[in-house]
């Protein structure tokens, strides 16, 4: 087989796995994680489940490959975000602790999410991978918001970084049990509780002129 035919027979299993990639989501988002199987995969695109498990050998393999595809997507709002040219404030956790609230893919990376912690499991390098990435992002927003004079100054950057991970994992698994209070809301209340921007915002006022007790 020369380069040439090489060349042509990767590009092609590229295609085809951006197509499965594609459809999972396009799953996800319609019917949700439950819907999205090898079976259902194949049965949009028109080819035997074979042709899918080429790529993901079981059906934990396709849901990490549909979630990483769609971080993938994500990422660059990540990093506009973070955009070290760019003045930050605590309103970039509105945005950044939930982007996106829609049911069906915090059910699926719960599901997922819970699942990563057995050993061997699938989605375990990617969870591990993306709770390291996750914590140091948030380190680092919180350690400029620290110099900007927005969080209190005392606070472990990398401590925080874990709480404030902590607390929006554990508010999700809440919200996806009782689904009776505003998520982005209270997500961005609590934050700003653990990183005492509160308290920072009241000594301000105090500083003001004509301000104090």
């Amino acid at each position: 087989m020369d380069a040439k035919t090489k060349r042509g027979q990767y590009r092609s299993s590229t295609l085809r796995r951006q197509q499965i990639l594609r459809t999972g989501v396009q799953i996800v988002d319609e019917q949700g994680p439950e819907a999205l199987t090898i079976a259902a995969v194949a049965r949009a695109i028109g080819v035997p489940d074979q042709t899918v498990q080429y790529h993901y050998s079981s059906r934990d393999h396709l849901l990490v490959g549909v979630v990483e595809s769609r971080e993938a997507d994500d990422a660059a709002g990540l990093r506009a975000a973070l955009d070290p040219e760019k003045d930050l404030t605590i309103e970039v956790f509105r945005n950044l602790l939930l982007p996106d609230p829609a049911d069906n893919w915090l059910r699926l990376y719960s599901l997922l999410g819970g699942q990563s912690t057995v050993p061997g499991h699938p989605a375990a390098a990617f969870f591990a991978q993306r709770t390291r990435a996750a914590l140091a992002g948030l380190a680092e927003i919180i350690t400029r918001l620290q110099s900007s004079g927005e969080v209190h100054p005392e606070l472990d950057a990398q401590a925080a970084a874990r709480q404030v991970l902590g607390y929006v994992e554990g508010m999700v698994l809440a919200w996806l049990h009782l689904r009776d209070f505003d998520l982005p809301n209270e997500l961005y209340q609590g934050v700003r509780r653990l990183l005492a921007v509160n308290w920072m915002d009241a000594v301000r006022r105090l500083s003001e002129p004509g301000q104090g007790l």
